[in-house]
């Protein structure tokens, strides 16, 4: 079982059911939040960062989560979210996702998704020998 013992928005409660609840709350409202693209997963020590951009509530949105592993099993979770202005408003061509090249943002796009599976599907096992 992969246990959230800590959850540090504070509009959501501890624990995966309490994810589900906020989930559940915003979807009452017809507030869809949507995961499009994973620009980076990265990961040090017992910490995993993953920068990804979708829509909250339709509008285009980045997304940074951070976790906490420990004993193989998340035990913290800090996100955070927010707009992307229209692109004709920016002050500059940089963008809100960190990208140094077109080549490494192929790169991400192909590798990624093996990656997450891989990532995964170690949690899966993990939780089932627990």
């Amino acid at each position: 079982m992969v246990i959230l013992t800590s959850q540090h928005n504070t509009g959501i409660a501890d624990g995966f059911s309490g994810l589900g609840a906020a989930l559940e709350a915003l979807g009452k409202q017809g507030i869809q939040m949507i995961y499009t693209t994973v620009h980076q997963v990265l990961a040090q020590g017992n910490y995993v960062l993953a920068v990804s951009e979708g829509t909250f509530g339709g509008a285009p949105t980045s997304y940074y989560d951070l976790w906490r592993i420990e004993n193989g099993k998340i035990a913290e979770h800090w996100d955070v979210m927010e707009t992307i202005a229209d692109k004709s408003t920016w002050q500059n061509q940089n963008g809100k996702i960190l990208m140094s090249s077109e080549s490494h943002a192929t790169f991400l796009r192909d590798s990624l998704p093996l990656y997450t599976e891989v990532i995964m599907d170690y949690l899966n096992r993990k939780a089932e020998s627990d």
